[in-house]
């Protein structure tokens, strides 16, 4: 099960001995701790099961979309991450608004000495958030960074964030660069920018012309497939887009 280890900051640890991987999600605003632990418990199931992955943590969504308030365990959380400077690999994922939290944890990382390691082992995942708050001292630490946004193919729409994840993409090519998740089932209407935003998280989301958080993510079925396709992309080269 899952323990609490910081406000709003919960680990499960697999107990596999052979593994030393870690997968951290941040969920977006408003989510509770239960739908975030969920969101991460699928990414892990559908994506990740043969990746050498013993820890999980699930941080729950801001209480404002800026994340102004500061109140999840941003210090607990990096004080844990420190104990993983031997994973092989640390896969970030964090979606909408949890990208201003996860910025707070990278940025306390990189204000500790021992955390300039952990960063060089952490792929980050940036799905249609934000892109303020991420210091350029952690941008050149990380071990890869990409910005990812969702295109519905069959309406043309592109989910809320796509402008800000293409800008910060090509700006920072270098590092990673943006990533275009091309889905053409998803069932939002025309557009509908903020269903395709939560078609990072479900690729067929609940609400057609908008987002039901609490469905979105912990409701997930084989016609609503928790959305991955970005993790599998980066382990064979830098990609534009990934498509179904």
């Amino acid at each position: 099960g899952w323990t609490r280890v910081g406000e709003g900051v919960w680990l499960r640890d697999l107990r596999d001995t052979a593994a030393r991987g870690v997968v951290v999600g941040f969920a977006g605003w408003t989510v509770q701790d239960a739908w975030a632990q969920a969101w991460v418990e699928a990414l892990h199931a559908s994506a990740l099961g043969d990746s050498g992955i013993r820890f999980l943590y699930a941080v729950r969504g801001p209480r404002d979309a800026a994340y102004d308030a500061r109140e999840l365990g941003t210090a607990a959380l990096a004080s844990l991450l420190l104990r993983h400077a031997d994973a092989p690999d640390i896969i970030m994922v964090a979606h909408s608004s949890g990208s201003f939290v996860a910025h707070a944890v990278l940025a306390r990382l990189a204000d500790i000495s021992e955390g300039l390691g952990v960063l060089g082992r952490i792929t980050y995942f940036d799905l249609d958030g934000g892109t303020s708050g991420l210091p350029e001292r952690v941008v050149h630490r990380l071990r890869r960074l990409y910005f990812v946004y969702a295109t519905d193919t069959t309406t043309g729409t592109s989910s809320a964030n796509a402008d800000d994840m293409r800008e910060a993409g090509a700006r920072l090519a270098h590092a990673g660069g943006a990533v275009e998740v091309r889905l053409g089932a998803t069932g939002c209407r025309p557009g509908a920018r903020w269903c395709v935003h939560d078609a990072l998280v479900i690729e067929r989301p609940h609400d057609p012309g908008g987002f039901d958080l609490e469905r979105d993510y912990q409701r997930f079925a084989p016609d609503r497939p928790v959305s991955a396709r970005y993790l599998a992309a980066p382990w064979r080269g830098t990609p534009t887009s990934v498509s179904r």
